[in-house]
């Protein structure tokens, strides 16, 4: 069913682009429509993310929808789509994928802003942290509240819940809520300072025979700065501290907490990025983990149709004793390019490599892996 379907879309994806006569899908409701294809091809050499490094190569067909209405100051955001992924030789890893999103944001200028998000998405896809293949319904929540009660200082309410179901034997489900709060400050119309406090249980259920529950209750406080923080340096920076109480007997952890994305506008065809992270996370095997990534890249434009990219990843990762689960430690670095065609408005296909060496204590976790991409995308 998934060969076939891929089939033919990638028959009708071909056909369409090769028009290149494409508009505006449709305007409904003083909002606008956007239909998205994308069709891609992958050679993994390591489909399993662990020493076993098996390859396979696989072709996916996913169309989706997008839908935006902005009307006084509230703007609302829908998407949904969904993903079919056959595989050559591992077909019992053939899967259909959805996913839908809502999202609602309200403007009040001076006086701050509001939003709020719903996802749920199927995901099927290769786990460094299980070392397998796994497939989960992911559901997310998030709020957020901006209120400004002076002209440069106000107030910050946030809250959220997460929940990863396993269909995968032998994993525990995760869930998480999130509730927090704290001052905001407008340090210049471009830049703005925050102090948050936030609180997030986080809880594991169905744990399989023998692994230990790594339930937990973190407390996290962050100093930070969003906007432009420079000329032509956009994103976001925050640093504090967060502390992690388990429900369990074992020991309380605490670390710094990290949070970095930065866009630098270098030249006119030249935009660099960094991003860094550090926190606590629970994982689908019982584990608490502690995870550390840090990511540059560039993207620059060769053409006024050809683009290129790359990017450079470090992660760490410590995994906690579980029961009959042992700790780990995984070291991991990451390099990857790509190229993007844009054959008209509408149309572009693209192609790219990665390749991933992962370093730890663990032999089942010693791997390389290397995965190459074609894909050809049609929105209108």
């Amino acid at each position: 069913m998934n060969k076939a379907f891929i089939l033919k879309g990638s028959l009708a994806l071909l056909a369409i682009g090769a028009g290149h006569q494409l508009h505006a899908f449709a305007e409904i409701a003083r909002g606008t429509l956007v239909a998205d294809v994308d069709l891609r091809f992958v050679y993994d050499s390591n489909v399993f993310g662990n020493s076993s490094e098996e390859d396979d190569v696989s072709a996916s067909l996913t169309p989706s929808l997008s839908y935006t209405r902005s009307v006084a100051k509230v703007t609302t955001s829908a998407t949904a789509s969904v993903s079919a992924i056959s595989f050559d030789s591992y077909t019992e890893q053939n899967t259909i994928d959805p996913t839908a999103g809502l999202r609602f944001d309200y403007d009040a200028a001076d006086n701050g802003n509001a939003s709020v998000a719903l996802d749920y998405s199927r995901s099927t896809q290769t786990n460094d942290a299980l070392l397998t293949r796994t497939s989960s319904d992911e559901y997310r929540g998030s709020g957020s509240v901006n209120y400004f009660y002076s002209e440069k200082t106000g107030i910050r309410v946030n809250g959220g819940y997460r929940v990863s179901n396993y269909s995968t034997s032998g994993f525990n489900n995760v869930s998480s809520y999130n509730l927090g709060g704290g001052l905001v400050y407008r340090y210049s119309p471009k830049l703005t300072a925050s102090l948050i406090y936030g609180f997030s249980p986080e809880k594991a259920s169905n744990l399989a025979s023998g692994v230990g529950d790594p339930s937990s209750n973190n407390h996290r406080l962050s100093l930070g700065f969003e906007g432009e923080l420079a000329p032509k340096v956009t994103g976001n920076v925050s640093g504090g501290v967060v502390y992690r109480d388990f429900d369990g007997p074992q020991d309380s952890q605490s670390t710094y907490l990290a949070n970095v994305g930065l866009s630098w506008r270098a030249a006119q065809k030249t935009t660099a990025t960094l991003a860094i992270s550090n926190d606590f996370d629970t994982t689908a095997s019982g584990q608490s983990v502690q995870n550390l990534t840090a990511r540059i890249g560039v993207r620059q434009v060769l053409t006024e149709k050809l683009s290129s990219g790359a990017t450079l990843t470090y992660g760490k990762s410590e995994y906690e004793a579980s029961g009959v689960v042992p700790l780990r430690s995984d070291d991991y670095l990451t390099e990857a390019i790509d190229l993007s065609y844009s054959i008209s408005d509408h149309f572009r296909v693209g192609a790219g490599v990665s390749y991933r060496t992962n370093d730890s204590d663990s032999a089942a976790a010693v791997y390389d892996r290397l995965t190459c991409f074609l894909n050809a995308n049609l929105n209108y």
